[in-house]
């Protein structure tokens, strides 16, 4: 369990990272890696709202 915590962890922080740096290119990867993981949930309701995602990354409107 904590093995899956810690990459559960390492994703959200690469997802922060992908945000504040507005690498909207990454998001796709960053989805894949997040889907058999702790926060799959998450990267599953993401890709239900993926253009809305990807421009919240790259507007300059986001607060990331």
């Amino acid at each position: 369990m904590f093995l899956t915590s810690v990459i559960a962890r390492t994703l959200i922080d690469d997802f922060q990272q992908m945000i504040r740096s507005k690498a909207a290119a990454k998001l796709d990867t960053r989805l894949d890696g997040a889907k058999a993981s702790l926060v799959g949930s998450f990267a599953n309701r993401v890709e239900k709202d993926i253009a809305a995602v990807r421009n919240a990354i790259i507007s300059p409107w986001s607060n990331g």
